[in-house]
């Protein structure tokens, strides 16, 4: 039976990464970005693959954009809520550029509340779908010089949460996925640690994996799932003492 997957920032990442774990004969990519020459290059490597691909080109801060394009796209079963940004403080004592903060709240959580709420409206009436979005530790242990993405995750699984409360007598899945850090072009500039880094390979190869099992929450790699949780426990002192140790800057060329 065929089915129809759309992946959001799927040019490059762990984007590109799931699109190519999930292309196969009995699947239909739906992949979106913002530059269409790499979804282009993407579409090509999934269509080698076997499955049936269809590229878009889209700004996902355009709500009307987005509303457009989930008609124009009929039934979607599975929603891989990926696009994201990563941005942080310039030095380890400098508040981070507010323009930058902003912008990674409109994409990381802004859009991703309008495409989930635009897309389970039909699958609501049909009485199926998922939705998979794709947060980040950050989420449970937030990042003092990355205080916006953080924020923007943290909000993030709260949707997830909520919308699995509300939709769970539909038929309609959510999965909440926290990620620690992921190899790819996201962290280019982030000087400082990167504890336990995986490839977006490895990622995709483990979220799949487990959408497919029907797990509605996926963290990883779990020393940092386990240290993180173990760490709300602890008081404001020591996890300020543990948040120290994991400071960073940005650098932007």
């Amino acid at each position: 039976m065929q089915q129809t997957i759309l992946i959001t920032g799927a040019s490059r990442g762990l984007g590109k990464a799931l699109a190519l774990k999930l292309a196969r004969a009995d699947t239909t990519l739906l992949l979106w970005a913002r530059n269409e020459e790499a979804l282009a290059e993407v579409e090509e490597l999934c269509r080698a693959k076997g499955a049936v691909v269809e590229i878009l080109a889209i700004d996902l801060i355009d709500i009307n954009a987005i509303q457009q394009a989930v008609r124009n796209a009929g039934v979607i079963d599975v929603v891989y809520v990926n696009a994201g940004l990563f941005d942080g403080a310039r030095s380890i004592n400098a508040m981070e550029e507010l323009d930058s903060e902003l912008a990674v709240i409109d994409v990381n959580l802004r859009s991703a509340i309008a495409l989930a709420n635009i897309t389970v409206r039909a699958m609501r009436e049909r009485g199926t779908g998922h939705i998979v979005f794709i947060s980040s530790l950050a989420a449970t242990f937030p990042l003092a010089d990355a205080a916006g993405y953080s924020a923007s995750k943290a909000g993030l699984s709260a949707y997830a949460e909520s919308l699995r409360q509300k939709l769970g007598r539909d038929g309609i899945k959510i999965t909440d996925v926290q990620p620690g850090h992921i190899e790819t072009d996201m962290i280019e500039g982030h000087d400082g640690l990167l504890p336990m880094i995986v490839s977006a390979e490895k990622a995709a190869d483990l979220i799949v994996a487990k959408v497919a099992a029907g797990k509605s929450h996926i963290s990883f790699p779990w020393p940092l799932n386990w240290g993180t949780w173990l760490a709300q426990f602890l008081p404001v002192w020591a996890r300020s003492k543990i948040a120290e140790t994991h400071r960073f800057k940005i650098d932007k060329k």
